[in-house]
């Protein structure tokens, strides 16, 4: 009687089965380099050029202060010595001790390094208080002139200020004027993008976009470069309304009158492109895009 084989429904002989040769290898190898080069290339390509990025993120900085102060964002403001902006130790209340501001009729000697004898009316006495003028007078209340942002040809950063004196710019006139800046300031720029250019404008109407591509001004803008003796460029929101001051940041404080728009070039190093960011007086919208 012949004998039967039965092979097995489910697994089939791996007689003629056989692996992958060097040949198989190498072409997969080839292939998958091509692919994953591709992809190396556009994820370059795509971090290289983040202008607009960069751009969306600035739009964004400016409107954020614009909704603080139509918000009506309450800040620490100092009520003494003239309006100035509080810090946190002001806040948290430091201990002062008294002491004389003449170290020789004073049995105790001076106030220790890092504090000034000062008068402070709102406690009724002379005290040793930091140099920076701790506050003890310091509440939460909307700056007077609303809220802030200056700007510096050829830089990488913007600063937020609260106008506590209400004279649209940063500098107060008062002994301890840095203090008009937020904690916030300044903010970078996105890396690998900054401002290259401030234009600005006295027409009604100028021509937009304000800057070519070649990095000059457009025709009936004015070019504030960084040498041009400590001009800063300073927009303020208040009540709704845009402020635009073009001025020194140093003494004597002399002022471009009459200024209409701002026109900020935001420039891509890697990729050799810009941007720009139009700021109108007035009630009008904040304008941006990318030079084509």
């Amino acid at each position: 009687m012949r004998r039967l084989r039965i092979k097995s429904l489910f697994f089939k002989s791996n007689e003629n089965q056989r692996g992958f040769t060097l040949v198989d290898l190498t072409v997969s190898a080839i292939i998958l380099i091509v692919i994953l080069s591709f992809v190396l290339a556009n994820f370059r390509g795509a971090n290289r050029n983040n202008l607009n990025l960069a751009l969306q993120k600035l739009t964004a900085d400016i409107k954020d202060v614009q909704i603080k102060s139509l918000a009506g964002q309450a800040i620490g403001v100092c009520q003494q010595r003239g309006m100035y902006l509080c810090r946190q130790e002001d806040l948290l209340g430091l201990p002062l001790r008294a002491c004389n501001p003449d170290p020789n009729k004073d049995p105790s000697g001076p106030c220790p390094a890092g504090y000034i004898c000062h008068l402070e009316p709102a406690a009724g006495g002379i005290f040793c208080g930091s140099i920076d003028a701790t506050c003890l007078d310091c509440r939460q209340t909307f700056p007077t002139g609303g809220y802030g942002l200056s700007f510096e040809a050829d830089s990488r950063k913007i600063y937020l200020f609260a106008d506590v004196d209400d004279d649209n710019f940063p500098i107060a006139q008062n002994p301890f004027a840095e203090r008009e800046y937020t904690s916030e300031a300044p903010v970078e720029i996105l890396k690998g993008n900054y401002l290259d250019r401030i234009c600005y404008s006295t027409d009604p109407a100028p021509q937009v976009p304000p800057i070519r591509q070649n990095s000059t001004c457009a025709d009936g803008w004015y070019e504030l470069s960084i040498n041009a003796f400590n001009y800063i460029a300073v927009v303020t929101f208040k009540e709704g309304q845009t402020s635009i001051r073009i001025k020194r940041s140093v003494y004597p404080y002399e002022e471009i009158s009459g200024v209409t728009y701002l026109g900020l070039s935001l420039y891509n190093e890697r990729a050799n492109q810009r941007a720009y960011l139009l700021i109108p007086r007035g009630f009008s919208l904040i304008n941006a895009d990318i030079l084509k």
